[in-house]
């Protein structure tokens, strides 16, 4: 939701969400609670 309301995508559609746990058992890694300094939306970086 975040991602639409910051007009980083046009609409709601194809928004999916889990939970940590599950994103896991599929092979994610996850980072809760990192602090991030920039964020390049055209490279897809972030600069933690």
């Amino acid at each position: 939701m975040a991602l639409w309301i910051g007009d980083q995508i046009s609409g709601p559609e194809g928004l999916f969400y889990s939970s940590k746990e599950e994103l896991e058992a599929l092979g994610a890694t996850i980072y809760m609670n990192s602090p991030v300094i920039a964020v390049d939306y055209d490279k897809k970086l972030l600069q933690p």
